[in-house]
C-alpha cells in the first residue's frame, strides 16, 4: 500500500493541516479519504466543530486525490473552493472522502464530503478546482 510519502514525497501535508490530526489515509485512482477526531480543541465559539477545520480537511483530501492523477514532478494549487455545511457536531470521528470529477490538461475538478463515522450523517460537501503547474512555478510570485 502506498503512503503519503510515496505520493507527495513527504509524510507531512503541511504545518497547518498537519496539526488537524488527519490519519487513516487511503488514496488511489483519483480518490482519497482520511479520518480525524472532532475534539473541543477544534471547536468554534459555538461549541461545535469549526467550519475552518472541516474546510481545511476537505481541501486537503481533494488535493491528495488530485495528486494521484498528475505526474510526480508536477504541483497543484487550489484555485476555487466551495463548501456547504449541513450539520454541526461536537465530538466524534469524521471521515472525509474526495474524488476527481473531471480533468483537463491544466485543471482538475474535484468534490468531497465529510461524514460522521458513527451515524454516517453528512456534515459538509465541497467542490474545488485545482491548477496543475510546473514544479518551477511559484504561486507566491
Amino acid at each position: 500500500m502506498a503512503t503519503l510519502k510515496d505520493l507527495l514525497g513527504t509524510d507531512d501535508t503541511g504545518i497547518f493541516t498537519g496539526s488537524l490530526g488527519m490519519e487513516n489515509w487511503e488514496f488511489g485512482d483519483g480518490e482519497a479519504s482520511c479520518t480525524f477526531e472532532a475534539t473541543p480543541a477544534k471547536h468554534s465559539r459555538l461549541g461545535i466543530l469549526h467550519g475552518g477545520v472541516v474546510s481545511s480537511v476537505l481541501d486537503t483530501v481533494m488535493a491528495v486525490a488530485a495528486y494521484t492523477q498528475i505526474e510526480k514532478k508536477m504541483r497543484i494549487t487550489t484555485l476555487n473552493f466551495n463548501v456547504v455545511f449541513f450539520k454541526g457536531i461536537r465530538e466524534g470521528a469524521v471521515k472525509c472522502s474526495g474524488k476527481l470529477v473531471r480533468r483537463s490538461r491544466r485543471y482538475l475538478y474535484l468534490e468531497a464530503e465529510a461524514m460522521t463515522m458513527d451515524e454516517e450523517k453528512l456534515i459538509a460537501k465541497s467542490t474545488a478546482t485545482f491548477l496543475v503547474s510546473d514544479p518551477e512555478w511559484n504561486p507566491s510570485e
